[in-house]
């Protein structure tokens, strides 16, 4: 009988005493006298999450956060997944383990890449972003185009440029961004993999937009000192076009 009624009972109980302070409960026990209730207390609610994926994934944020320490293996990372739902109360276990099971793999390239836990559930897109992920990361129309990414990571990079970043640090926080955008995740590494270093010393001297359009991610002619003149390794010769642009010397 007390097994069926902690089944039947646990989660509105636990959703009862979410909402009310410790000397509330210890009242209601009668282990407290209820003159020693503040006032104040009495009207403590815990905030409804919008959403129970998301209040789910920070659940389990949360207790994964107190298992790893800073600089935490891959391995490290994995084992901490396995036992997390384990802390949980056990109303939550299998939606905690159908979570771990689908979302695994990106929750762990996150800790990995050392990219604070904080972010794990706008990352996977489960709780709200911030207004500067909605305003600055996104299209109007909430499509992701090769141009859009282009424009938006390079914007956040000439600012971070602007602020005296290193290239690693710009590098590193770029790939953050890379995790509001899911979609095109890959894309986005590709992306910082292959033009950042670049582009690098050139994102004082011209506007994302320029660059962009110059790199050829976004529609444009070219504009002069072409920015594609400054790529190390690139064969400028492959394209007379550019070449000629560019200035360079090439053997016909």
């Amino acid at each position: 009988m007390c097994t069926e009624f902690v089944d039947e009972y646990v989660d509105p109980i636990i959703q009862a005493l979410a909402q009310m302070s410790p000397e509330m409960v210890c009242q209601e026990l009668g282990l407290c006298k209820a003159n020693e209730i503040k006032v104040r207390d009495l009207v403590k609610v815990k905030p409804i999450k919008a959403s129970p994926q998301c209040e789910l994934c920070e659940m389990i944020v949360k207790e994964l956060d107190s298992l790893l320490s800073e600089n935490s293996t891959q391995e490290e990372i994995e084992q901490a997944l396995e036992q997390v739902c384990g802390l949980l109360p056990s109303a939550y276990k299998d939606e905690c383990d159908n979570f771990v099971k689908q979302y695994e793999p990106a929750i762990v390239q996150i800790l990995v890449n050392e990219i604070s836990p904080d972010v794990i559930c706008t990352a996977l897109q489960l709780c709200g972003s911030s207004r500067f992920m909605k305003e600055e990361m996104m299209p109007s129309n909430g499509n992701i185009t090769i141009c859009s990414m282009c424009e938006t990571l390079l914007g956040i990079a000439k600012k971070l440029v602007e602020d005296n970043e290193t290239e690693a640090d710009l590098e590193k926080a770029l790939r953050l961004i890379c995790w509001y955008m899911l979609p095109v995740k890959q894309q986005c590494d590709d992306f910082i993999n292959k033009t950042i270093p670049l582009i690098f010393n050139e994102l004082k001297k011209l506007d994302p937009d320029t660059i962009c359009k110059q790199l050829k991610l976004c529609p444009s002619d070219f504009y002069p000192n072409d920015v594609r003149c400054y790529l190390k390794g690139r064969n400028q010769c492959e394209d007379p076009e550019l070449a000629k642009k560019c200035g360079a010397n090439c053997l016909i």
